[in-house]
């Protein structure tokens, strides 16, 4: 008996000692699930029994400087569907094929998918198609708020804008290129959550709980950029594209003191409401870089001016020293010719940049020597990045100095041999004309984010405020009067006359320079034509510089192609800007203010001036006039005089306004009036 009970006894420990090292070895592995396992497998119970939709955030807005949108999100519908919801996926994709627009069994694919809890049918739906879904009343579909970005000005500034992806993420709206890119972190915002209760199926538990996160919609940004002088500059450019057959035009407008970009124009271009996503990537890069900070190019005669300051800033050069130029300069046994090769003969440095003779600035550049030339290179930013606030600059190509020749050196003092983009071109011009500062290109303006306020009001928070940046002073103030002065005597007296605008007095330099075949080699006769200019002369506010690629009809010079361009860019721009004219305009004439006199009186004044008169109304006193007293209008334009009737005291005399009238003229409409005239001091006016 006891011998029975020590081996029951036994057996009962044994048994304890297993069940145990059993509860045991169950006890870790429950522990080692749990918090190894534990957050995966919540999710994965999360997962079928909730259903998550993603809230899609707004993307920020972009606004030009004066708060045009460029580009803005909207809401429009998107169609998903419960696969395990529908009953009968082939009836169902009948009535929604003619909506759609997609064929029965494509759509009846997707309906029978019953392995997915949710399908997309068709994203970003017209809203007629949104309000026939709603009509159909079909338990199983639903339309779903998506994200749209719209471009309401179509291919305007359409490579700095940049776009999005076509449809939103789990993170929303993500940029693709240009400012939509660079500034993706700001414009993007944060994705919200809609968490709801479904069975094993998929299928939504009546009454169920709901979870809501609200989106965080991206920020807005401001640009520097000014869609009025944006479309100027841009329909110029694309005239000019057609005009010359050229390969490409590409333009940059800014504020030469603060570094503002006003307009960036690349051409061709393309609308990014739809951009051209079926493209190869070499051909949709075409359409879509930007190319004023991309393209490396020689940059021909427009880089004289910079070998230029930096001669007279160290004292080397003034603008009457004398050179000759017989069409050559012999560089270490190399000819290198002027591009005319007959010569200019005699030349001063300033009639040397009015001709854009080469032999002077290779002058220029021996006076200077190697280390000087490529000093003055890198102080004015060439061969480095500007920092502009897109993405994708380039450098530029700039022969590392232990490696530049002799020849590389001194060819590259009239624009050879060395490659720059636009953007570090108009930079650093603007440091010749400003008073010698580099200052930082700059497009982002400000960054802010609307505030919806509890009294259902929205409000506007600045998160950030642009402000310019000098980088260095590379030359001295005078260095830069004197510059400027040069570059006037350019446009009055040299190649650069083409650029005239009538009424102001501006400066600039023209540039031709040659491109290269797919080996390297020069492609004779195939030009880059060029024009940087200012303006006005007394105050700068506005620097331009437009290149056309390879232009294929008649002189491809840049005083014969691009000059003009500029001429016709800024006669638009200096009225928008407020700045008026300095000089009398050709073919113009100064309107006098007639208002108050009688209307015989009146219409002998204008007509005086070649103004075509129209009266409006009855009366003898004229009442108000259509062209505003003291503005410049051209010659035979109609103004309309409205007229009153009123009583005359004939003890008085009202004087007329002889302002701007050369003195025979005033003489005589003074004599009409009774009146003596009395001069004093000299002139003609």
């Amino acid at each position: 008996m006891n011998q029975a009970n020590k081996t029951i006894k036994k057996r009962s420990v044994s048994l304890l000692v297993v069940f145990c090292i059993f509860f045991v070895a169950i006890t870790a592995r429950l522990a080692y699930i749990q918090f190894s396992w534990g957050d995966e497998l919540q999710d994965k119970a999360i997962g079928q029994w909730t259903r998550e939709i993603g809230v899609y955030p707004k993307r920020g807005t972009i606004y030009d400087t004066n708060g045009l949108v460029l580009a803005v999100s909207v809401t429009r519908y998107s169609l998903q569907a419960t696969p395990n919801d529908i009953n009968d996926a082939e009836a169902v994709a009948m009535l929604l094929s003619p909506i759609l627009d997609m064929s029965t069994d494509e759509i009846a694919q997707k309906l029978n998918n019953k392995s997915q809890a949710i399908v997309w049918i068709k994203r970003l739906l017209s809203d007629e198609q949104a309000q026939q879904i709603k009509n159909l009343g079909i338990k199983g579909l639903d339309l779903v708020d998506e994200p749209a970005r719209v471009y309401p000005y179509n291919n305007l500034a359409a490579q700095v804008l940049g776009f999005t992806m076509k449809y939103a993420d789990s993170n929303g709206h993500s940029g693709q290129e240009g400012v939509e890119l660079y500034y993706n972190s700001y414009l993007i915002g944060e994705p919200g959550t809609i968490l709801r209760e479904t069975d094993n199926t998929g299928k939504e538990i009546p009454y169920g709980s709901e979870i809501y996160v609200e989106a965080q919609n991206g920020s807005n940004i401001v640009l520097t950029i000014d869609a009025t002088l944006q479309s100027y500059l841009q329909e110029i450019a694309q005239e000019w594209l057609q005009k010359y057959q050229a390969d490409g035009v590409y333009a940059v407008a800014t504020n030469p003191n603060t570094g503002e970009v006003y307009a960036m124009v690349n051409l061709p271009d393309y609308d990014p409401n739809e951009p051209p996503r079926n493209l190869t990537l070499d051909e949709m890069q075409v359409l879509t870089k930007n190319m004023t900070c991309l393209m490396n190019y020689d940059p021909g005669s427009t880089f004289k001016p910079f070998i230029l300051a930096a001669a007279i800033e160290e004292g080397l050069a003034t603008m009457d020293d004398e050179f000759y130029c017989p069409g050559y300069r012999v560089i270490d046994g190399v000819t290198i010719h002027c591009w005319k090769k007959a010569g200019h003969g005699g030349q001063t440095t300033q009639t040397g940049l009015n001709t854009s003779c080469n032999p002077v600035f290779m002058d220029l550049g021996e006076r200077l020597g190697k280390d000087l030339v490529y000093g003055y290179i890198n102080k004015f930013g060439f061969g480095q990045k500007t920092g502009i606030d897109i993405a994708g600059e380039e450098s530029g190509i700039l022969i590392k100095k232990e490696n530049a020749t002799h020849t590389d050196w001194l060819t590259m003092c009239f624009g050879q041999a060395i490659a720059v983009t636009p953007i570090q071109m108009i930079t650093g011009f603007n440091s010749l004309i400003n008073g010698g500062y580099m200052m930082q290109p700059y497009l982002l303006k400000s960054i802010n984010r609307t505030i919806e306020n509890n009294d259902g009001t929205k409000s506007i928070e600045t998160l950030y405020d642009a402000s310019p940046t000098a980088k260095e002073q590379v030359i001295s103030e005078q260095t830069s009067d004197i510059l400027r002065e040069a570059l006037k005597n350019t446009v009055i007296n040299g190649s650069g006359k083409g650029a005239a605008v009538n009424g102001y007095v501006i400066g600039g330099k023209t540039g031709t320079s040659q491109t290269y075949d797919e080996n390297g080699n020069i492609a004779l006769g195939v030009n880059i034509a060029s024009f940087i200019g200012f303006g006005p002369y007394e105050d700068p506010q506005i620097s331009v510089y437009f290149v056309v690629n390879k232009p294929k009809t008649g002189d491809s010079s840049g005083s014969t192609v691009a000059a003009p361009a500029v001429s016709k860019f800024l006669t638009k721009a200096f009225p928008y800007l407020g700045i008026d004219p300095t000089e009398p305009l050709k073919n113009s004439v100064f309107t006098p203010d007639v208002t108050g006199l009688e209307v015989e009186d009146a219409v002998i004044l204008l007509e005086s001036k070649q103004f075509d008169v129209i009266l409006e109304g009855s009366g003898n006193i004229v009442e108000s006039q259509s062209i505003a007293a003291s503005t410049w209008a051209p010659l035979n334009t109609v103004i309309t005089l409205k007229l009153t009737q009123r009583a005359i005291d004939t003890s008085l005399i009202k004087v007329p306004d002889i302002e701007g009238m050369s003195i025979l003229e005033a003489n005589r409409i003074l004599f009409i009036k009774g009146l003596k005239l009395n001069i004093m001091g000299d002139g003609q006016y």
